[in-house]
């Protein structure tokens, strides 16, 4: 019977060693260490699509001499590692590494350690450029194209096509190298879709100076920008460079309207309601007026239908509701206010409004140097109106920095025409009110910058 018992005691000692090993050895994350002062930091981003950024974190924080764990979703993931503001690169690596960082003259060295052995690891850049004479060459030559000044489209063509044939058979002997030096089949896809996003990046940066016709039609053509390669976690970084040189610098004096009418027409129907999705949210960010975003949307869902976006996108510019003159509040009660009630209240006083939200960070470093004045001007009014700001935010930061007196969330921040008339366009943001409950001042000067003791 003790014998029994002895087998059987060793039987789930041997269970429970193995189970544990299985744990150790199975891993769906990456280590990262960084060797530097503890004041340092990376900001670490995984390449994920689309629809995998809604399900899994993207940006992560590598702070210094601490081990960061990053949780990885497929085998192998490219890793853009940022050392601000001297620093960018992008490695390669697979579940259970374990990566050390060390940073040398402001550059950062990547090692794998296995087994107490520690292995430099190359950037995917160092990685695709193989041939440093070659692609030097390349690059002198696209320098060379770029300080020759080419008035005829004719020969700007001429000489765009020339380069373009040149970059196609460097990128060529690239992929054909990157099929030979590596095994592993999921490696070797990431090499090859990164040699083909610089390659994209390289012309597109040559094209944004020479606008050649050749060029733009190569760039946008649906060898690079098509439906599979947007969903593609790796290749959508050509849809990010397109953006960049076709949208968003806003190129050739053509408008958002402009573009959303008449730029995306050769492109799919699935392209095209991304790329006029996009326009919308950039009118949005440049502070297009409500009635002519609205205009967009509605032409948008009478061609392309519902979209989760463009929902939310209705609900931050308050799709559908009325202009309002006066501002709208709620305050720390539930209780509803206006501007003018407000206002009206505390006819006799001067006031302090200081608009701000619970994002944003100028604002939040101000409040000290506000609480300050607050306790020297007692016969002086101090109200706070949070700007495009959610209410569940905004309560916890009412909590976090004390701020229970007279404090407000401004509820049509987007409908209510004093943001417009008053050009509030940017916070922190802060005004003045005489005893009349006249504006006096509607740019005050910051809290912090000692300049209100003599105006008040």
């Amino acid at each position: 019977m003790k014998t029994q018992w002895s087998y059987y005691l060793l039987l789930c000692l041997v269970i429970a060693c193995s189970t544990k090993d299985t744990k150790h050895n199975v891993s769906n994350s990456t280590e990262f260490f960084f060797k530097s002062s503890d004041k340092d930091s990376i900001i670490a981003n995984i390449d994920l699509s689309e629809q995998e950024t809604k399900k899994y974190a993207k940006q992560f924080t590598i702070t210094a001499s601490k081990s960061t764990e990053i949780p990885l979703v497929h085998g192998y993931h490219i890793v853009g590692l940022e050392y601000y503001p001297s620093y960018y690169g992008e490695i390669i690596v697979s579940k259970g590494d374990k990566i050390s960082i060390e940073l040398n003259d402001g550059m950062l060295s990547f090692f794998k350690t296995n087994e107490d052995k520690k292995v430099k690891i190359n950037t995917i850049q160092q990685q695709i450029i193989f041939d440093s004479l070659g692609y030097q060459n390349l690059q002198k030559q696209t320098q060379l194209f770029l300080e020759t000044k080419i008035n005829n489209q004719t020969r700007k063509n001429n000489d765009a096509l020339s380069l373009l044939q040149h970059y196609l058979k460097y990128f060529d002997d690239v992929f054909k190298n990157i099929e030979k030096s590596y095994k592993s089949d999921e490696y070797k896809l990431l090499l090859i879709k990164s040699a083909k996003v610089q390659l994209y990046e390289n012309l597109s940066k040559v094209n944004d100076q020479i606008e050649s016709d050749t060029l733009s039609n190569f760039l946008k053509s649906k060898q690079f920008l098509n439906e599979t390669n947007l969903n593609d976690r790796v290749l959508s970084k050509l849809f990010v460079c397109y953006n960049h040189y076709n949208l968003f610098k806003r190129p050739r004096n053509k408008s958002l309207s402009e573009k959303y009418n008449s730029d995306f027409n050769s492109f799919s129907t699935p392209l095209q309601s991304y790329f006029k999705r996009l326009v919308i949210s950039t009118m949005i960010n440049d502070k297009y007026d409500r009635k002519t975003i609205g205009k967009f949307i509605d032409d948008y869902e009478k061609n392309y239908g519902v979209h989760e976006d463009i929902e939310a996108m209705k609900q931050e510019i308050e799709y559908g509701i009325k202009d309002s003159k006066d501002l709208k509040l709620i305050g720390i009660d539930h209780k509803p206010e206006t501007w003018e009630t407000l206002i009206r209240k505390y006819r006799g006083k001067k006031i302090y409004v200081d608009f701000w939200a619970s994002w944003c960070g100028p604002c939040i470093s101000e409040l000290p140097y506000s609480k300050k004045m607050k306790a020297q001007y007692q016969d002086m009014v101090f109200i706070y109106l949070a700007l495009n700001d959610k209410e569940d935010a905004w309560r916890k930061a009412i909590v976090k920095y004390n701020l229970f007196s007279d404090s407000y969330l401004i509820t049509n921040s987007k409908s209510a025409q004093f943001i417009f008339e008053h050009n509030i366009s940017t916070i922190p943001r802060y005004m003045i009110i005489n005893e009349n409950g006249k504006i006096i001042n509607p740019d005050a000067p910051r809290p912090s910058s000692g300049l209100l003791k003599d105006m008040l």
